[in-house]
């Protein structure tokens, strides 16, 4: 109640502002109907600042809940459960939940395998800026995967996550930049994104999904 509370001291007091002038029907009238737009004002803010809130904790707990069956923290792993409380903070629109998800359905964890589903929900979720999701769906158009390929849009997206500090997309602008994928061939450029993503951890703690060494040896199979 503390907006309402401010916003009605300030529409008295200009009221009482207004008694001591001499008086005026057009403008105490405009005084009387701005307060008044004020305090409905006020009042929408407020409720919907607290039902952003609400909002915001009923999703964190589902995320929680969702984390607990997937890594089976002090339960046995479930993965349909999991996949079942993503979706649903998926729906409230948490954009780790989104991706999680989606990975989900390219896998087969816990829901049938579903790519053009899985493609759909990593749109979503790179579109809110989840890096993660970003680089899936770069990797998505490289692979042409439910979607036409697209090297063009699939670096876009690389650089969008790798900017964010994602070493799967900073170890596939290096390839980019390597091969010289859509005419960019720069051998520093590559040597900045790999050293990057050594730094960020890959390949040892990054897993990668598919892993870019499957890239090297289809292309050393080439030659």
């Amino acid at each position: 109640m503390g907006l309402l509370r401010r916003t009605f001291s300030i529409w008295v007091g200009l009221l009482a502002a207004a008694s001591r002038v001499r008086f005026n029907a057009k403008i105490y009238a405009f005084i009387v109907a701005g307060c008044a737009f004020l305090l409905v004002g006020a009042y929408y803010l407020q409720r919907d600042f607290k039902q952003g809130v609400r909002r915001t904790a009923a999703t964190e707990k589902l995320v929680a809940a969702a984390d607990r069956a997937y890594f089976g923290l002090g339960r046995d792993r479930n993965l349909a459960l999991a996949a079942e409380y993503y979706k649903k903070a998926a729906e409230k629109g948490d954009s780790y939940s989104v991706n999680n998800l989606a990975e989900m359905l390219e896998e087969g964890k816990g829901v049938p395998t579903d790519s053009k589903e899985a493609l759909r929900w990593y749109q979503v979720a790179a579109n809110r800026g989840n890096a993660k999701a970003q680089y899936n769906l770069g990797r998505f158009y490289e692979e042409g995967i439910c979607i036409p390929v697209d090297k063009k849009q699939a670096m876009r997206w690389y650089q969008k996550a790798a900017y964010q500090g994602n070493g799967c997309a900073d170890f596939s602008l290096g390839r980019f930049y390597e091969d010289g994928t859509g005419g960019l061939k720069d051998p520093e450029r590559a040597q900045f994104w790999y050293q990057n993503a050594v730094r960020l951890g890959y390949p040892g703690r990054l897993k990668c999904r598919p892993s870019p060494l499957l890239h090297m040896q289809d292309s050393n199979t080439k030659h």
